[in-house]
């Protein structure tokens, strides 16, 4: 082939097929910002939940907890036991009844999910029953609007929590509600981990997906679940 015609032929090639690989290369710079406006897009977030729970869903294993038995307040249960322990909400010396009882049966644990916030009836022998053994946790709830909090509630805090740090993610709460001190006894003999936040913040779709270990208030960083 003569050389001029090759010469024609590569400058033909050229100029077809170069501007055509220069829109291809160019296709991805051009996706790119369009891919990230639809990850910010609520569509595109649904979705990518959506498609992680179902793979969840296909790939978890089923896992079951032998040694943990949940005990639950039902209304049946409410109408049983009230000619025994009377109406609810029951006096506090009901759960030092039942503390006791789960304990001769060999319970390792205790973890009451019920705030006992405030002064009660009761109070006394419930706080007794708790002193005997390091082996209860109680239950504290999250706010989200702060609330005027007495020198008791900032002593208790500071007990059951360690300074926050900015550096160490957390859930923050604006103020929680926190079992009644005298519960804990003079804190002389009431570890770190007496009690656990119960409350944690679900999805817009009502769904927990994230349970964060470290909750945040008033300064302060507190363990969820919380343990001796």
């Amino acid at each position: 082939m003569p050389q001029a015609k090759l010469s024609a032929l590569r400058r033909a090639f050229t100029a077809a097929v170069l501007p055509a690989l220069a829109r291809l290369c160019a296709l991805p710079l051009l996706a790119l910002p369009l891919a990230l406006l639809l990850s910010l897009s609520p569509a595109y977030q649904r979705l990518s939940v959506s498609l992680d729970d179902a793979l969840l869903r296909l790939s978890a294993r089923t896992t079951t907890f032998d040694e943990v038995l949940a005990v639950d307040i039902d209304d049946a249960s409410l109408r049983e036991l009230a000619p025994q322990l009377g109406d609810w909400p029951y006096k506090r010396a009901v759960y030092a009844l039942l503390l006791g009882y789960l304990r001769e049966a060999g319970v390792k644990v205790v973890v009451f999910d019920i705030v006992f916030a405030g002064a009660r009836e009761g109070d006394a022998a419930f706080a007794g029953a708790l002193a005997q053994q390091p082996d209860t946790v109680l239950a504290a709830a999250g706010l989200r609007q702060a609330q005027a909090v007495d020198q008791p509630a900032n002593r208790l805090l500071a007990r059951i929590s360690r300074p926050g740090s900015a550096q160490i993610p957390a859930l923050h709460w604006a103020d929680a509600t926190l079992p009644q001190p005298q519960l804990l006894g003079d804190g002389t003999s009431t570890a770190l981990g007496s009690v656990g936040m119960m409350w944690t913040a679900l999805d817009e779709d009502g769904r927990l997906r994230h349970l964060p270990l470290l909750h945040q208030l008033h300064g302060r960083r507190a363990r969820c679940p919380a343990r001796r």
